[in-house]
């Protein structure tokens, strides 16, 4: 911290940090180190990632992925819809939006996660990330992948799904096990004439 004429009186912290104690000059503010002990596995961090940004692409956010970014996140709403927030990042920025009244009177029924804060948000990262570059979100180097019902997901190496092709000494599935009854083709249906047969009368048990 510095007084009016620059001096300086207090620092926070010991971690170097050139120009902290220089006047501002215009100039882009100083880099301070990153200080601290890894809190989580690195693909841990990116599964969590990838699983929100289905929150965007598929999910209670999906009007936010018109922007066209990168993007994830989650919404929220409690009960008897008292407050409603969005927190949503893109691999550079942070942002969270909430909305509730001091006194934690209801918003209003339907006023969600989705109907009241993503807007916002959509509104703050449109003109935020107005001509950056649409970088994707990084995945470790020794990250997995495979298709999960259809969605690309990432696993720790040696839990990622395994698939296998059938094998000559498997041999090709039988044709009739393709059918519930075991029986080759559909069931037949009763033919002209031949009423179907009639469902006993459960009528006192419902």
């Amino acid at each position: 911290m510095q007084d009016r004429e620059g001096k300086v009186i207090f620092r926070a912290d010991k971690r170097d940090c050139v120009r902290c104690d220089a006047g501002f000059n215009g100039d882009e503010s100083p880099r301070i180190p990153a200080l601290g002990e890894q809190v989580m596995d690195p693909i841990t961090a990116y599964q969590v990632t990838s699983m929100l940004q289905g929150v965007v692409q598929r999910g209670t956010a999906a009007q936010a992925s018109s922007l066209g970014y990168p993007l994830a996140g989650k919404t929220g709403t409690t009960n008897e819809y008292r407050s409603a927030w969005f927190m949503g990042y893109s691999p550079s920025l942070v942002v969270g939006v909430f909305i509730g009244f001091d006194d934690n009177r209801s918003l209003g029924e339907g006023e969600t996660g989705a109907t009241g804060p993503v807007p916002i948000f959509m509104d703050f990262m449109r003109e935020a990330l107005k001509g950056q570059p649409k970088t994707e979100f990084r995945a470790p180097k020794n990250a997995k992948f495979a298709m999960v019902r259809g969605v690309r997901e990432a696993f720790r190496p040696g839990t990622e799904p395994k698939f296998t092709a059938p094998t000559a000494a498997s041999g090709p599935q039988p044709y009739g096990a393709a059918w519930p009854d075991g029986k080759v083709g559909p069931t037949p249906t009763p033919g002209p004439g031949k009423p179907p047969s009639q469902a006993p009368d459960i009528g006192g048990l419902y």
